[in-house]
């Protein structure tokens, strides 16, 4: 009886972890393969948060977004692309942290069209500072 109550608990146990570890190390689907809730370019998505932050965190914050327009700025960590700022100057940008590193070679001033998760907005619409950006996470490359 007691060798039987320790067998059930110590099975229990190891089966509590493995479900901890598969649920801590889940992997995120990907962007890419998900319809997009809205679909703007880049200076319209952060003239919205500058408009009305509120109502913009409330329709755009962890939502997916597909964003359009040329490339500002290109960042690269060994020799890969991981992450971007799409702008057509410099006052609103869409800062864009790819999921999977992109391998090809793409060029500033270039059109592009990212897909990714919206993680909020860093501006201030109250001060007379213009401009914010609108920081994507996961994001993928569509063209």
């Amino acid at each position: 009886m007691k060798r039987t109550l320790t067998f059930g608990a110590l099975t229990a146990i190891i089966i509590g972890v493995l479900v901890a570890y598969q649920v801590s190390f889940k992997d995120h689907d990907d962007t890419a393969d998900i319809e997009a809730a809205h679909k703007l370019n880049c200076e319209e998505v952060v003239q919205e948060f500058l408009d009305d932050e509120t109502a913009a965190t409330a329709k755009y914050v962890d939502q997916i977004l597909e964003i359009n327009g040329p490339i500002l700025a290109i960042e690269r960590t060994d020799q890969q692309i991981t992450s971007m700022k799409i702008s057509m100057d410099e006052l609103y940008v869409v800062n864009a942290t790819l999921q999977n590193p992109f391998e090809g070679e793409l060029e500033e001033n270039s059109e592009i069209v990212v897909k990714g998760v919206c993680s909020g907005f860093l501006g201030d619409a109250e001060s007379m500072l213009p401009g914010g950006v609108v920081e994507l996470k996961r994001g993928s490359i569509i063209k």
